[in-house]
């Protein structure tokens, strides 16, 4: 072997221990770091469950049936993360990461997002009820007046009408539902008077406005208003905010005041938005809310269809069936499955 061949001697090896030692000190320091940096995602993680019949509020004189079975309403807990959080949350199939950006618009505060899902579930509640009561006919024999919501400012209206204003008669017709409203507007102009008598507390009180010009058709009169048919019942939604939660409040109204029994001694899970025309709408965090419904025993859980093929992929061991309106939802629970519906 010549001199050029001959490897140089190994540099003095540092003792392991204080490699190991030095290393512990660094991840010492760095640990603290990983706690203190929020990445730009949410966590999506099961939320609390609750049975949507007992939040169905039916005042005085209204018979009611109550279920043998629940309604379970679903929800999803979104959280902040930091680096720690992130990593244990992509390991763990029942958690996703969501981008922030998907479910907040920039620079909303936590409080204008809580508000914003409040006055959606508002808005779906209403719709709920709505919805309910003309799947079992009631629409207009349970209908008690128009209430009035909010005013546009530049509408003549808001000089004489409020929010809680409950309208009973307008040009001396009575007015039960905000389909009597509209009947009414479709003869008039925009400019000409009406006489309307309003519900403020216990005081029947006359007051008269001219019409508002539709915005979207000049031609076309309204009364400048934001309102939704009053009837007897009311959903007590506590802090849930979205409006995920409009199909199972509209099947709870409906298993309330229908005699017999939708659920049939079964936990009966759902999610989904509801229209006025009563079809079901797609929702976020599907997966989340199966392993939700799986916890709280459900025997089987109504889906949107749209968020079917997503729900598939959930990691859980329950009964999945995609429903696309409210009577297909009610069909199915008086039925059971058919060759139209798609079931796990």
């Amino acid at each position: 072997m010549t001199d050029a061949d001959t490897p140089p001697h190994p540099p003095r090896s540092r003792p392991r221990w204080l490699t190991f030692l030095w290393t512990a000190v660094v991840l010492a320091l760095l640990t603290p770091l990983g706690w203190l940096v929020n990445l730009p995602y949410f966590s999506a993680s099961a939320g609390p469950t609750g049975d949507a019949v007992d939040a169905v509020i039916v005042r005085e004189g209204f018979e009611v049936f109550h279920p043998e079975g629940e309604l379970l309403l679903l929800t999803v807990s979104l959280q902040p993360v930091n680096l720690y959080e992130a990593t244990v949350a992509f390991f763990d199939r029942r958690i996703d990461l969501i981008d922030r950006e998907l479910l907040r618009p920039q620079g909303e505060t936590d409080d204008e997002a809580r508000q914003r899902g409040l006055m959606a579930m508002e808005r779906s509640k209403d719709i709920a009820v709505a919805v309910a009561l003309q799947e079992l006919g009631l629409d207009e024999t349970l209908a008690a007046g128009v209430e009035v919501v909010g005013v546009f400012q530049e509408a003549p209206a808001s000089d004489s009408l409020a929010s809680g204003d409950l309208v009973v008669e307008m040009e001396s017709q009575p007015i039960r539902t905000v389909g009597d409203i509209r009947r009414i507007l479709e003869t008039r102009s925009p400019g000409e008077e009406v006489e309307v008598i309003v519900l403020r507390g216990s005081e029947r009180i006359p007051v008269s406005f001219a019409l508002h010009s539709n915005p979207d058709a000049p031609d076309r009169a309204m009364v400048g208003i934001s309102a939704s048919t009053s009837y007897p019942i009311d959903i007590d939604s506590a802090n849930y905010g979205g409006p995920s939660a409009g199909m199972i409040y509209t099947l709870a109204v409906i298993d309330l005041l229908e005699e017999g029994n939708l659920t049939d001694g079964r936990v009966v899970a759902g999610t989904g938005t509801i229209s006025m025309d009563g079809s079901v709408g797609a929702i976020g965090g599907i997966r989340q809310k199966l392993v939700a419904a799986e916890a709280a025993g459900a025997d089987v859980v109504l889906v949107p269809k749209d968020n079917y093929a997503e729900a598939t992929t959930a990691p859980v061991d329950v009964e999945i069936v995609a429903v696309e309106s409210i009577s297909d939802a009610v069909s199915y629970l008086r039925e059971g499955p058919t060759g139209t519906r798609e079931t796990q």
